[in-house]
This record gives structure tokens, sequence and C-alpha cells, in this order.
């Protein structure tokens, strides 16, 4: 797709109905034509769901995000949310990581907020965007119910971690960017 400079489009359904991929999910690059003239570059992205009531929709707004320039190998996110296993109230948390150069290995470790560890970090493989529904129940924490846990993610490859907050009662959720955290050496 090629847009004029300050051209704008709204794909309803990029997905489905542009990418021809339903019941997919995964992270959409975008690229500007650099060999153009120089112009600034904007995106953005909204996952929801349409009301059974038909009355609206709801769900989260995500942010265009820089690969270059936002990348990293240690990410921080606090305010991750559990409701332990009742999914009626309260909020879960789901994250992820989307790699922008080449594979590598990303490891999740979850803490309270006193800094101890919740469950057992999990390591994986990642040579592809990845998502994990409910990191408290991944980890091994699924019955901890906290608004307040810490999540650190270290990668071996630059990538681009996220968190999601989901309020259990609306199906409403948060994005959390998270915040760069140098290496320790």
């Amino acid at each position: 797709m090629a847009l004029a400079p300050a051209q704008t489009q709204l794909i309803s359904d990029v997905i489905g109905a542009f990418l021809k991929a339903p019941d997919t999910s995964g992270a959409i690059a975008i690229y500007p034509d650099l060999s153009a003239t120089p112009a600034a570059f904007f995106a953005t992205s909204r996952t929801y769901t349409t009301a059974s009531s038909g009355g609206g929709s709801y769900g989260v707004a995500i942010p265009a995000i820089d690969s270059a320039t936002q990348a990293t190998k240690r990410t921080m996110f606090i305010g991750l949310a559990s409701n332990g296993r009742d999914r009626s109230v309260g909020f879960r948390t789901n994250v992820g990581v989307a790699p922008s150069h080449g594979g590598g290995t990303v490891t999740y470790h979850l803490k309270d907020s006193a800094g101890q560890t919740i469950g057992v970090p999990l390591t994986f493989e990642m040579w592809r965007p990845q998502q994990i529904d409910d990191i408290f129940g991944a980890v091994g924490a699924g019955d901890m119910v906290t608004q307040n846990a810490v999540l650190e993610v270290t990668t071996t490859a630059s990538a681009i971690p996220y968190a999601i907050v989901i309020d259990n009662g609306t199906g409403d959720a948060v994005f959390l960017p998270g915040a760069f955290a140098p290496v320790p050496r």
C-alpha cells in the first residue's frame, strides 16, 4: 500500500480483510519508503471485540513502536494484575514479545512488589512474535491475587516486549509500555 505525504488510511480489519489471515495473531510491521521525500510517519492500531448487545465494542489501542529506537534487551513492567483463577472479577495480564531482528531467547521473570520472584521464570526461543495469556498462570502462580506485580523481560537479541492488563468484568484492556532497564553487568 502506498500513501502520499500527509495522506491517511483506515483499514478496519487488517488481519482478516487486508492480510487475508483471519483467526491469527501476531505483530504487524509497517515500513515507510525511505527512498521517497522524507516525511513524518505515524501508525496506530486497536484490537477489539464487538459487544454482544450490539451497542459498541471494547478493546485496547496499541501505539506504533519504532523497533529501531525502542527495541531493547531488558524491559520492566509495573502494575501487572491477576485475580487468581476467578475470571468473573478483577484483572488478568497477558504479555508478549516481538523480536526486532532475528531470533534468540526471551525470559519472563515475574516479581511481587517487594522484588521477590513469583512462580518460576520462563524462557522461550524467540523467532516470531509470541504472546502468553495469563502470565501468572504460566509461571505457576495462577492463584495469586494482586494489582501491583512487576515483570522483568530479558532477551538475547533486541525485541519489543509488551504487557496488556484486561478487566475480567468488562473485557476492556490497557496496553502497558515497558520501561527500558539497562542490563546489569
